[in-house]
């Protein structure tokens, strides 16, 4: 079966700083994929989220992967050559490597971001989000530790409160 993934890939409030990652698959939105992540930058990203929605697809499928990221269709491309010298991101460059190679035909398609694409849009919205919200629990909590500082009643009842309902509770 062939399927299509729209992958992206965001930090906030800074990059590199916090982040997520997400791949949303057309055909079966169970498989969609969300990793956040506490310290990265977007180009690592765009490669976690095309691993990450790799690797939730049955395995030998036919993937059309769709991202706004030209890194992630230059790191396909890097992958199909076996050229993985001099790039920036090695470990997931193997790591996109090993994705890949559990199916059957995986191909990157450049998609314009912004421009209107529903999918792609979808994917950005739920990346930003998802980014947004670790960005806010990793700026609170950072805030703390690195000013070694006692957290109020208050901002101990958000704390409590995130760690037990996940970021942006």
């Amino acid at each position: 079966m062939k399927r299509n993934l729209y992958t992206d890939g965001a930090c906030w409030p800074t990059n590199p700083g916090p982040g997520a990652a997400v791949s949303v698959c057309v055909e079966n939105r169970s498989l969609d994929t969300t990793r956040t992540l506490p310290r990265t930058t977007v180009p690592r990203a765009e490669l976690h989220a095309v691993v990450d929605g790799l690797n939730a697809l049955p395995a030998a499928q036919h993937v059309d992967v769709h991202t706004d990221a030209m890194y992630v269709v230059y790191a396909h491309r890097r992958v199909v050559s076996g050229d993985h010298r001099s790039f920036s991101n090695p470990d997931l460059l193997q790591a996109l490597a090993d994705a890949e190679a559990r199916h059957a035909h995986v191909t990157v398609t450049h998609v314009k971001g912004h421009s209107g694409n529903p999918w792609n849009e979808v994917a950005h919205t739920l990346a930003e989000q998802a980014a947004r919200d670790a960005g806010r629990v990793a700026t609170r909590t950072d805030r703390f530790w690195n000013d070694r500082t006692e957290p109020s009643a208050l901002d101990r009842d958000w704390l409590d409160a995130a760690e037990r309902d996940g970021p942006g509770a």
